[in-house]
């Protein structure tokens, strides 16, 4: 479960990444630091050939807990936390890009 306490413990070099995978469905979230006290979640939802890219924008800690609440409207999520690599920047990309055509 993510919490107020451990987005705001996150070193500005590292990201949370959440997973979950089900049988029909998929998602994936990444939250960053966007300055040192403002941080943004950009996600991927998959349902069956259906992809959405949902991003929070910048946002206090308390405020992206409100918004990560919403999306993931009480499902199970596994976080782990990593440095930001060329995978996690690409996905980062990859979800600005679709926000940006729609």
């Amino acid at each position: 479960m993510m919490t107020t306490y451990k987005i705001n413990a996150l070193p500005e070099t590292q990201v949370w990444e959440g997973l979950r995978e089900g049988e029909d469905a998929a998602l994936r979230v990444v939250i960053r630091h966007t300055s040192p006290s403002h941080y943004e979640a950009l996600a991927q939802v998959r349902s069956g050939a259906q992809s959405h890219h949902p991003r929070s924008g910048p946002m206090t800690a308390d405020l992206l807990l409100q918004w990560l609440e919403t999306l993931l409207a009480g499902q199970t999520v596994t976080w782990t936390t990593h440095d930001e690599d060329e995978a996690t920047r690409r996905f980062v990309h990859q979800v600005r890009e679709a926000n940006a055509v729609t």
